[in-house]
């Protein structure tokens, strides 16, 4: 369902619930759904290749505060019903 805009499935708030950062390439307007910062939206990359040197470089420094914005927005009542563990 990718650029369809508000589709929005469990599968992005399931990696974000079990720890991971997730990579989207979905909803377009994925932004206004869930906060940057909490996920990585594959279309801001040129290419896979570029999606993947980013991928690469991430540090513990880089991961922790997207984990910490991740659980915040998981513990907000306007997170997706289907987000709340």
């Amino acid at each position: 369902m990718r650029d369809t805009r508000g589709y929005v499935t469990e599968k992005i708030c399931d990696c974000m619930c079990g720890g991971c950062v997730p990579v989207s390439w979905g909803a377009s307007n994925i932004s206004n759904l869930v906060p940057p910062g909490c996920f990585i939206d594959q279309p801001w990359f040129r290419d896979t290749a570029e999606l993947v040197a980013c991928l690469d470089g991430v540090t513990a420094e880089d991961f922790a505060p997207c984990q910490n914005r991740i659980r915040d927005f998981l513990s907000r009542p306007a997170a997706p019903p289907f987000a709340r563990t």
